[in-house]
């Protein structure tokens, strides 16, 4: 998967990050939110948790055609 990864090309790096920054960047709002809103910890805590749910989907989209495919066995007689 690393080496799958490091084959991504940028605009598809790109992607990958903005991605991540927009599930990340909320994170840090709610943590600031909760000195005066307790709930925001919650909200925080569940965010963290769907980050690899949201996430690994996407990467391994982008990263599945530089897996390279088994060759298929040649048929018998």
């Amino acid at each position: 998967m690393q080496i799958a990864q490091k084959k991504l090309i940028g605009p598809e790096k790109l992607f990958l990050n903005i991605l991540k920054m927009l599930i990340v960047i909320p994170i840090f709002i709610f943590i600031i939110q909760i000195a005066t809103n307790w709930v925001a910890i919650l909200w925080a805590l569940l965010v963290t948790l769907l980050y690899p749910m949201l996430v690994k989907p996407v990467q391994y989209g982008l990263c599945a055609k530089y897996i390279p495919q088994p060759n298929p066995l040649p048929e018998g007689d």
